[in-house]
């Protein structure tokens, strides 16, 4: 009986320790795309446990010669990047997953972006340039969605027309809306297999963390149509509120205690684990996540754990004393500046703490960089970590920065020392549409997300865009609807949304409407285009999404000889904003833009 008992535990401790080495390397969720280049290309996946990952990636589906391997890890819910190195521009790549132990198999392509080295002429392109395109959109919100009757129409559309046709995507903001937030420590260990004395720093230092990881988890498994997009598609991701907490406010506010804005530090961390380690930053400063006694009265914060002598402050946002777990939140909850580094445990803070107690602590990262490619380049701004308390009362109020000083200067100095033909700005928030109501609410008291709460800042910026003498389009999202608005002749925003979430009515946005000369807060500019929506349409039947297709004009191709190219440039280079519908995908409009 003992011989037997013994048999019978080896076989299950052998099928047991077979589940775990396929679960340990079963990719989850993924892949996803990003960091395009014309040389390298990065890759997400997303694991059971962590572990490694084999890539096998060629020029041809049945011929995958060339192999990456790298590492998920726990502290990052069992997820990691690599970057595929060496590669040819303009060049499709077929790439595979295969996991161990088990038959799956993920086998997908994606495309190098064009050099310009493959497009020179020297009597008619000297400088290289080529034409590309990229998709554009915003807010994939999936809870007004039945999943029962199909999938998202707009990414399956996107799919089936575009996938192969777009060299990168730009979602600008709110890819996930608050799903699965209260997802609890114990749930989420056991799903990875941890023992208690195994769990990483930052659950145990932000337990909240482990609820945003499963949002991601959930909008990646729902759609299918969303999850090939990004498969295909590399894609660069910016974050507006959703990300953290919807309406989230004052994050960069010294001395403000607020439980949303408190939460920035932990909301970004869990999208730069997803999907946010694939965009250009002027840092990689990690953010850094602590815990600390603080005392009464005092200016000091310590952690015996955290070299701060290793932290560029000037690449960093402010400090974080975390809500915690009461209802009214820790004593000392709150913004704070850091003053100075006194040494490798010592910060000096301020306000001073108002009580003696012990608590976690986080120090965020500035957000910000920049793209470049062909003669356009792409200046992704932060607008949501330094943001300080906008005043509805005020919103011309002299001083009040949404990108902080630093990154402003840095805009400022990136563009006017750039060469390009065409800048993209891109902001997560409107600049030209006032965002002062939510469903089901009209004049919501204090709100107004977009730049028009920061006339003073904004005012500077769309003077010093105007001087360039080039064509700057601002990129924007948040608001639920898709507008084209000359600003000055120079000057555009374009809005491409919402890719899936439910629309705003025009009450919602102070009434501008849907074409024509406005003139709001002294500055005047013209709708050329917008969704609109009357303030008498029942909020759930608000669907009707919309995506856009940015589309670069720089050359045309005229060959002297059969299955030659000769590209020759445009004398006056033209951008195309195409806007379709996430419903049927036709046309709805176009605005091209040329260079003079």
């Amino acid at each position: 009986m003992i011989m037997i008992n013994l048999k019978f535990t080896s076989i299950l401790c052998l099928f047991l320790l077979l589940g775990f080495i396929s679960a340990h390397s079963q990719v989850t969720h993924g892949p996803i795309l990003g960091k395009p280049s014309d040389k390298s290309m990065g890759i997400w996946v997303r694991t059971a446990l962590p572990g490694s990952v084999t890539v096998n990636y060629g020029l041809y589906s049945d011929s995958m010669t060339e192999t990456i391997v790298f590492e998920t890890k726990i502290e990052k819910d069992c997820s990691g990047w690599a970057c595929f190195n060496n590669l040819s521009p303009n060049t499709v790549y077929y790439y595979r997953i295969r996991t161990s132990g088990s038959a799956k198999e993920i086998q997908r392509t994606f495309k190098t972006l064009p050099s310009g080295k493959d497009y020179y002429n020297e009597a008619y392109n000297k400088g290289g340039l080529f034409n590309f395109s990229f998709h554009l959109g915003h807010c994939s919100n999936q809870k007004m969605h039945d999943f029962s009757k199909g999938d998202i129409s707009t990414f399956q559309i996107m799919n089936n027309q575009w996938k192969e046709k777009v060299n990168f995507g730009i979602l600008n903001g709110d890819f996930i809306y608050e799903d699965a937030r209260d997802t609890p420590v114990d749930v989420w260990q056991y799903s990875v297999g941890l023992k208690s004395n195994e769990i990483p720093d930052i659950v145990s230092v932000a337990p909240s963390v482990v609820g945003v990881w499963q949002n991601y988890k959930n909008y990646l498994d729902r759609s299918e149509n969303l999850s090939k997009w990004h498969s295909y598609v590399p894609t660069f991701f910016t974050m507006d509120d959703h990300e953290v907490l919807g309406d989230f406010y004052g994050s960069g506010e010294i001395g403000r205690k607020d439980k949303k804005a408190l939460f920035r530090d932990i909301g970004t961390q869990a999208w730069l684990d997803y999907i946010g380690w694939g965009n250009p930053y002027i840092t990689n400063q990690n953010i850094t996540f602590g815990k600390c006694q603080l005392k009464k009265g005092t200016s000091f914060l310590k952690d015996e754990n955290v070299d701060f002598t290793k932290i560029n402050l000037n690449e960093t946002s402010n400090l974080h004393i975390h809500w915690g777990d009461s209802k009214e939140g820790a004593q000392n909850a709150g913004v704070y500046e850091i003053n100075e580094v006194i040494d490798k445990n010592t910060l000096r803070i301020s306000p001073s703490p108002i009580a003696t107690e012990n608590c976690s602590y986080s120090i965020g990262r500035q957000l910000y960089g920049k793209f470049s490619l062909g003669n356009c380049d792409f200046y992704f701004l932060d607008t949501k970590s330094n943001r300080p308390m906008h005043d509805t009362k005020n919103p011309s109020k002299s001083g009040l920065s949404m990108l902080g000083k630093i990154q402003y200067n840095w805009l400022l100095e990136e563009m006017k020392n750039s060469k390009a033909d065409f800048h993209f700005v891109i902001s997560t928030v409107s600049f030209m549409i006032p965002h002062t109501g939510t469903h089901g609410k009209i004049g919501v008291p204090d709100k107004d997300d977009s730049w028009t709460a920061f006339l003073w800042e904004r005012e500077k910026l769309l003077n010093f865009f105007d001087g360039l003498g080039k064509k700057v389009f601002i990129l924007t999202g948040d608001v639920h609807n898709s507008y084209s608005i000359k600003i000055t002749d120079n000057v555009w925003e374009f809005m491409g949304g919402p890719l899936s979430s439910r629309n705003h009515l025009s009450s919602h946005l102070d009434n501008i409407p849907p074409t024509g000369d406005v003139n709001l807060n002294g500055r005047p500019f013209n709708i050329r285009w917008s969704s609109y929506f009357l303030p008498d349409i029942p909020s759930k039947k608000l669907h009707f999404p919309i995506f856009c297709i940015v589309q670069i004009n720089n050359v045309f191709n005229n060959p002297i000889v059969d299955n030659t190219d000769r590209w020759v440039k445009y004398p006056n280079p033209q951008v195309v904003f195409q806007f379709y519908s996430g419903i049927t995908g036709e046309l709805l409009y176009a605005e091209s833009v040329t260079k003079e």
